[in-house]
This record gives structure tokens, sequence and C-alpha cells, in this order.
């Protein structure tokens, strides 16, 4: 019966077609001059005309009629209407595409009870047997109902698990997307799933056995178990149906199984072997990518050194992601000697001839450059600097390929320069068609070079720089001046490490007070002479830098600063903390405070916290506590600084300070910064007073 129905309509389409198409057009309030423009809609996604027996414009006046009634429907029975219309399609396979219009309008409206309507309407039962119309109803069904600012309040539980329950009565199956769709909706409600409803949805996808499945449905199907199992797990299922159905694998099942967190070499073997396929490029590149997510640039290296040991290259992406890692800043800023010298095996091993996926437009050497310039302690840096050079020059490798080719060569040449002196003057001849932005970049560039025997960029090279500047007919702008103040401070930083200390031995004692000097000759210098550059800005950052040169600042050069800000009533919520970091003892602190309160100043709650956090590393514990309880109050988001309480304090006090910051002190993340922080310090042989927890609030 049902297929002499189908032959008699196919039969009178063509006479249908012309008649259907304008009924929905007058449906939908289209008058007869519109008609003309609804059937040339659509022209930038027009689709081929071969996959549809009916004209386009039948097709895209059919589908608009649909969004247009989705956009009006109000109740279930409007929607039970807009489906009878889906049905009414000038051909069948046009059906799909406007139960996918009507999905996607209803969506948008973020009504539940429309789609609701939708997946309990009898005409969407025979949809049931497709998973992917299935999931592409559910899975706005799901985040709509439970969207924690949606119009309707989220579902119970056992509402929850009736809908599913409902699905599968159906003959649909919960699908990997919908598992996924319902856990992230919970996510965003700030809560886990039922365990009843997290257990209809454990078992979301069926293994792909079929004739009509193939090596890549598995691959899908490893992808979603692995959310939710270990990769031992999944290969013990997957195995045995791979052994059986003899297919030949290819590594990239492998990936797969790897998925985002798997990857030490012991692992990848073990899977390989268990897969009877060899590791190549892709799993180890996709293993190096892992490492650096999962466990930092040092894991990184450990699979670089196993592909190698294997012969296998990796790719580029990850090659170079793995050396700006090893290189990048890290803990104090600061990359180490040994880093630094992975990095350049991780460059040389990438560049050799024998790589078949070496590409010159990927090489990206400037991370590489800065890092050897910078790193006072790796070994023959400078020859190393001048063979990366020589190399990017012989295969057109730009060091700065985003910027002009002009400024990419001054900068190569910059990096081949023996002092400061000779990189300005390079710039003397070639400075003059250079913006200010592009100078501004280059004074980057040169005052982080670190040479053995002028580690930190002079002043007087500093006010040469600022003669090109003024000599391009550029002003002189404050942040000239920081720039150079941070460059300061960053090389001071790197004096402090250990292996400069041993790579510069008694000399390095000296560079703090050649820093101080500086620093003193910039006030009385070029501060005097332009008065339009001495802000208070710039007069904070100079008391934070004499500050955090402690073996040769004293206060003087400090409060001296403080006195300048203070004279010209410049205290600012900005200033305050570099004012804070720059004061070191418990007495400047509380003078400096008192100054910015006189002042006017109502600090925020975040400088109260700066304060009380300087106070209680000075040793004053119960000052920095009543500043926490009056000022700020009892707000998890300031928990550091009760935590920096808690360490130093005695059981008595600690128990004291707990009581009276309950909320703080039930966080679950102070207990564990408290735990860390203890066991980091002990580590250092730092003693604290012995605590315990067990006491109530």
């Amino acid at each position: 019966m049902q297929a002499s129905c189908t032959a008699v309509a196919r039969a009178v389409r063509p006479h249908l077609l012309r008649c259907r198409a304008a009924a929905v057009l007058r449906l939908n309030g289209h008058c007869a001059q519109q008609f003309a423009y609804a059937t040339q809609a659509h022209t930038g996604t027009r689709a081929d005309a071969s996959r549809y027996s009916v004209p386009l414009f039948a097709r895209n006046a059919y589908l608009d009629g649909l969004r247009e009634a989705a956009a009006r429907a109000r109740t279930p029975d409007d929607v039970e209407h807009v489906f009878r219309q889906v049905h009414a399609g000038p051909a069948a396979e046009l059906e799909e595409e406007g139960l996918k219009a009507v999905v996607t309008v209803l969506a948008d409206r973020k009504d539940p009870r429309l789609l609701r309507a939708l997946v309990d309407s009898k005409l969407f039962r025979p949809w049931y047997g497709s998973r992917y119309m299935v999931a592409l109803v559910y899975c706005p069904l799901f985040r709509v109902m439970l969207d924690p600012y949606g119009s309707c309040p989220p579902p119970t539980d056992d509402e929850m698990h009736g809908i599913i329950t409902e699905l599968k009565s159906r003959g649909g199956v919960v699908t990997p997307v919908m598992a996924r769709t319902i856990t992230q909706a919970y996510i965003e409600l700030g809560r886990s799933p039922h365990p009843r409803i997290t257990e209809a949805i454990s078992r979301v996808t069926d293994l792909p056995i079929g004739i009509d499945f193939n090596i890549a449905k598995w691959q899908l199907y490893i992808k979603d178990e692995r959310r939710t199992r270990s990769w031992r797990d999944v290969l013990r299922t997957v195995l045995p149906h791979f052994r059986r159905i003899r297919w030949p694998v290819p590594t990239s099942t492998i990936s797969a199984i790897m998925d985002s967190d798997v990857w030490k070499p012991s692992d990848i073997e073990e899977i390989a072997s268990d897969l009877g396929i060899e590791v190549d490029t892709g799993v180890v590149s996709r293993a190096v990518e892992n490492a650096i997510r999962v466990s930092g640039a040092r894991a990184g290296m450990e699979v670089f050194q196993y592909a190698r040991s294997r012969g296998l290259w990796l790719a580029w992406p990850q090659s170079q992601r793995l050396i700006t890692a090893l290189v990048a800043f890290r803990t104090a800023s600061i990359a180490q000697p040994d880093d630094v010298s992975a990095a350049v095996d991780v460059f040389r091993r990438q560049v050799q001839h024998g790589n078949p996926a070496r590409d010159s437009d990927h090489i990206r050497p400037l991370p590489l450059l800065s890092a050897l310039a910078t790193s006072i302690g790796v070994q023959r840096r400078w020859d190393t600097i001048r063979a990366i050079l020589s190399f990017s020059r012989r295969y057109g490798v730009r060091v700065m390929p985003h910027c002009r080719r002009e400024l990419s060569g001054l900068t190569e040449d910059i990096f081949l320069c023996s002092s400061h002196s000779a990189a300005i003057d390079i710039l003397y001849g070639r400075s003059r068609d250079l913006a200010y932005d592009e100078l501004l970049e280059l004074l980057h560039t040169i005052s982080r070079l670190r040479f053995d025997s002028a580690p930190t960029f002079p002043y007087a090279d500093f006010v040469a720089f600022v003669g090109i500047i003024e000599s391009c007919g550029h002003g002189l702008p404050s942040e000239l001046v920081s720039a150079w103040i941070s460059a300061v401070i960053h090389s001071r930083t790197h004096l402090d490490t250990p292996w400069e200390q041993r790579a510069l031995g008694p000399p390095a004692k000296d560079f703090d007070e050649l820093a101080v000097s500086y620093l003193r000759q910039l006030e009385n210098g070029l501060l005097a002479e332009h008065p339009a550059l001495d802000t208070a800005t710039i007069r904070a950052q100079l008391m934070a830098t004499y500050a955090a040169i402690q073996s040769a600042a004293n206060e003087e050069d400090v409060l001296r600063c403080w006195t300048w800000i203070v004279d010209r009533n410049a205290v600012t919520q900005e200033t305050v903390p570099y004012v804070l970091r720059a004061s070191q003892s418990p007495s400047v602190l509380r003078t400096v405070w008192r100054d910015s309160l006189r002042q006017g100043l109502v600090p925020s709650k975040e400088n109260w916290a700066r304060y009380a956090s300087r106070l209680v590393r000075g040793g004053c514990c119960e000052e920095g506590f009543e500043i926490l309880r009056d000022e700020i109050g009892d707000d998890v988001h300031f928990r550091h600084v009760a935590v920096q309480i808690f360490l130093r304090s005695r059981q008595e006090d600690f128990e004291r300070y707990a009581r009276q910051l309950p909320k703080i002190w039930r966080d679950p993340r102070t207990r564990a910064e408290l735990f860390e922080a203890r066991a980091y310090r002990e580590a250092r042989g730092q003693n604290w007073y012995p605590q315990h927890y067990d006491f109530s609030i």
C-alpha cells in the first residue's frame, strides 16, 4: 500500500510542485512580488542541482517556509503542525534537511517545551533509527533543559533519567556526543550527574562490528571510550577484534589510544607491540605534544630522545613547540642553561639534511636566539648564534617573518654584535626609515643582550639610543625609560641564579653596584633633563628596582623616590603595588601606607591584601591578620594572605585565626596550599612551627 501511494505521489509531483511552492509562500505571508526574491535566495550557498529531484527555488522556498513557521511556533500543537509541513516536502530527500532547519530554529529559541514536543511527536518516531538525527535533536534539548540561565528551572534527576529511559524505549541510543553534552551541561550547573544518569549514559557506544564499519569508526570508538577509560582498558577491548578481522591497523590508531594524556616511551612501545605496528613520526609528535601539556618541557625532551634513538623525526610544529617550551619563561622567568642547550640539540636535529620533514618555511629561530643571547652559562652560545644565523641566511629563513625584511635583517645583525655599543652603532646608519614601534622593538632586543663582560644594558648606551630616537623625529615617551628599567631588573634577576654566579665568578657581585649606579645616572641625567619623562609610574618602578637589588640598595634610594611621589600628590592605585614591593622593612611599609592614606587614597581590597602580605613576610603576622579580618573580610579570593599567616603561626594562634576566618579555612584549596607550601619550604631546610589540623571551628 505504501509503495503504491509513493508511486502516485511521484507521478503527480510536477503538478503539485507548482502549487505547493506558491502555497508555502502564501502560508508565510509573502506576496506575489516577493516570489522572485524568494526563488533567488541563498545564492551564496546554493547547493548542487543534481542532488535534488526538484528545482532549487522550490527547495529554498520549502526550507524558508519551515524556518519561518518554526520561528512562529508557540505551543506543542504548533510544533506538530510544523512537523506535518516537514513531511509535506516537495521531495523525499528534502525531509531530513527540513527537519534540520526546524531543529536549528527551535534550538536558537532555547525553549525546552518546544524541543520536548518535537521528540515526543509521533511523527518523529521513524527518526529514532538514525543515531545522527537523534543526537541532532536531543543535544540541543539537553543543553536547553540544563541551562542554568534558561527560561525554565533545570529538571530533577528523576525527570532527566526518565527522558533518557524514554529515548531508549523508543529505539534510540545515547551517542557519545549526547553523553558529552549531558556531562558538560551538569558541569556548567556546578555539580556532577546523578549516579543513575551516569550509569544510563556510560555505555553509549556499541562496538563497531559489522560490514558497514571500518577502521575510522573503530578509531572514533576508541576516542569516545578514552574519555572515561584508561588506555590499557580500551586496548584490551579492541585488540581481540583487530586480531580477528585482520585489518591493516594504521599508526593513527596508536594516536587515538594515546588520546591527550599518554606520552611515556614505554607506554608507546607497549601499545605498538600489542597492535603489531611500528611507531612513526606522527606518533612521537603526538607524544611530544602530550608530554609538554601534561608534564612540561623536560618530559617532551624525554620523548625527543626516544624518537632520536629510533631514528624518527618530529613534525615541525611539535619540534618548534618543544624548543619554545624549553626556553620559555617559567619559574622566576628564567630558562636554565641545560634547557637552552637541549633546545639547541632539538633545533640541530630538525635542520639536518636527512630530515624528510625539513621545511624552511616553518623554521622559527627567534625564541632560541633570544634565549641564547640572554643565558650566561651556556657553553659557546655566541658561536651557536652565529651558526643558526648562517643557516637561516643560507636557506632564506627570516628571524622575524612577521616584520619588514629590513627590520628582520637589522635584528639578525644585532644578534651578531659583540657589545651593546656595537649594536647602537649599527642603528646609527640604518634607523632613518624605521617607525617608532620598530625602534621600540629593537630596544627590547638590544636590552636583552647579555654579554659576560656587560650583562646589563649600560645607561650610556641607552642615552645613545634615545639620541637615535630624537634624530628620527620621534618623541620621547616614558615607555622608553620604563623598558630600560625593566631590562635592568631582568638582568639583575638572572644574576641571582647560581649558574650565572658560577659562570661569572667574583665579578658577579660587582654588577649590583653597577646597576644601582645606572639607575642613579638616570635620575640625575635623563629624568632631570626631560621632566616630562619623570612620572609617578617611573618613580614607582625605580623604587621597586632599587629595593630588588638588595645587596647594593639602601632605604635612602627607596625613600627618595617615595618622597618625590608624595610631594607631587601622585599616589594612585596603580603605583601602590610598586611601592609596596619596594618597601622591605615593616617601618618603611607603615610609613608608605600612612602617607598613601593621608593623600586621600582609598585602597582597593587587592592593595590591602598586598600590604597585609608584605607585613606578614616582615614578621608582623598579628598586624597582617587584623587587616585581613577587618579590611578584606573572610573572602576565599584572598586566601593566599591567610595561608601566609597560618604558615608562620604557632598552633594556638593558628587555631584562633582559623576560627575567625571560617570560610577561608573550610575551603579545601586552603589546606592543599598549606600542605604544598610546608613541603616546599621543608625541602629547602626551612623550619616552621609544628602544626596539626585536627580541630573544629
